[in-house]
Parts: C-alpha cells; structure tokens; sequence
C-alpha cells in the first residue's frame, strides 16, 4: 500500500513564481529515490497563499530514506 505525505507551504504571490521555478528544476532529484511513486506541486486556489506537495510512495520506510 502506498504513503501519500502533503506539506504546506505559505508562499506570498511575488515568490510564486520563483518557487515553481525551484521545484521544477529539483523533481528529478527525488524520482530517483526508492520507493518514489508520485510528486505533484498543487497550486493555491484563489483566497490563499498555500501550496501543497504531494509525495506518494511505496512504504513508509521509503519516504524515510
């Protein structure tokens, strides 16, 4: 069974972008790792300034190391 861990990041809208831009050139970093399933960066829905990462993988020792 798999393991979904979603943080909570608080990002005013002026670093938004500068955000993306970071996660998108780490993602391979951790596709690599065993045991990684799925990642997703979820953008703010409109009246908040929280983003949420998605992680999914296969056990819970895997997210571990």
């Amino acid at each position: 069974m798999s393991v979904v861990k979603i943080n909570v990041l608080t990002v005013p809208a002026e670093q938004r972008e500068t955000l993306e831009k970071r996660f998108a050139s780490r993602a391979h970093a951790v596709e690599s790792s065993d045991g990684f399933e799925w990642f997703e960066l979820l953008r703010p829905v409109e009246g908040t300034d929280n983003y949420l990462v998605y992680t999914r993988w296969r056990d819970e020792e895997s997210f571990h190391t």
